[in-house]
C-alpha cells in the first residue's frame, strides 16, 4: 500500500520522506501520537493512550490498522487539503469496471418496474457482496455457495417488513466503486417500487481506508457513469439526481 502510494507521490519529495519513516517506525518504531491536526485528534489520544510506547506488533490488530490509514492521512494533510489520498486507486477501479457497471446497471434497469421479492433478493444479494460483484451474481437464485457465506441472514424478515411498506430507509455505505453501484442501485428500485417513500445515504467522513465510499465518490461514480456509461447508465444517473431533486433520496 505505501510503495503504490509513493509511486503516486513521487514528486513530493518531503510525502516521500515521510512515508518512508512510517515504513520504518512499523517495522523497528513505537506507536506514537497523530503528529498534526484533525477534527478526531482528541479521540486517537484517547485510543492510543494505553498503547504508547508499543511496538506496531504488539497492539490489536484493527487499532493498528485504523492508525496505519490514519497516519497516512496526516502524511499527505488531508485535514488540510481534504484531497483523497486514494483518489487514482478508486478512479483505477471505476476505469476497469465500465463494462460490468453497464451490465448491472441495465439487468436492474430491464426489472425496474417490477416488484417481485426474487429480485429484490438478488439486488440484497449483490449489494452484500458488491465489492466481490460480477455480472453472473445479479443472475443468480438462493444458491447454496452464497448461503454458506452469509453468517446471519435477515432476508426474510426485511422481505416481510418492506411488503408493507416504509416510509423512511437508512443505508450505511461502505465501499467505493461496485459496491457503492450495488447500494445505489438497490436502493433507486426500492424507491421505484414505491415500497419505500425516503432513502437517506451515510457515506464515510473521511476515505481514512483504501475504498472508504465518501459523499464525494458517490457524486464521482454518477459523474463516471454519466460520462463513460451506456445508454442505461446515463439514465441511471439522470433518474437518481432526479431522486435528490424530488426529496426522496438523500
Amino acid at each position: 500500500m505505501l510503495d503504490k502510494l509513493m509511486m503516486e507521490h513521487q514528486h513530493d519529495a518531503e510525502i516521500l520522506q515521510q512515508f518512508n519513516a512510517l515504513k520504518s517506525n512499523i517495522l523497528y518504531g513505537k506507536i506514537e501520537l497523530l503528529p498534526n491536526d484533525g477534527p478526531d485528534l482528541a479521540d486517537w489520544s484517547a485510543y492510543l493512550e494505553s498503547y504508547l510506547g508499543m511496538t506496531w506488533f504488539e497492539a490489536p490488530f484493527y487499532l493498528i490498522e485504523a492508525y496505519f490509514y490514519r497516519m497516512i492521512l496526516d502524511i499527505v494533510h488531508y485535514f488540510e487539503h481534504f484531497i483523497d489520498p486514494f483518489f487514482k486507486q478508486k478512479q483505477d477501479e471505476l476505469q476497469s469496471n465500465i463494462d460490468k457497471f453497464d451490465a448491472l446497471v441495465l439487468e436492474a434497469e430491464q426489472q425496474l418496474d417490477q416488484s417481485e421479492h426474487s429480485f429484490l433478493y438478488k439486488l440484497l444479494r449483490i449489494s452484500l457482496w458488491g465489492n466481490k460483484a460480477d455480472l453472473s451474481q445479479i443472475k443468480l437464485n438462493r444458491d447454496a455457495h452464497d448461503e454458506r457465506h452469509t453468517l446471519i441472514d435477515d432476508t426474510q424478515l426485511f422481505l416481510d417488513r418492506i411488503a408493507t411498506g416504509i416510509s423512511r430507509i437508512d443505508v450505511v455505505l461502505d465501499n467505493s466503486g461496485m459496491e457503492l453501484l450495488t447500494d445505489l442501485l438497490l436502493v433507486r428500485w426500492l424507491l421505484a417500487s414505491g415500497m419505500v417513500k425516503i432513502a437517506v445515504l451515510h457515506a464515510k467522513a473521511d476515505p481514512t481506508f483504501v475504498s472508504d465510499a465518501t459523499s464525494d465518490d458517490v457524486l464521482r461514480l454518477l459523474s463516471f457513469l454519466k460520462e463513460k456509461g451506456a445508454v442505461d447508465s446515463i439514465n441511471f444517473v439522470g433518474s437518481t439526481v432526479n431522486l435528490v431533486k424530488s426529496l426522496q433520496l438523500a
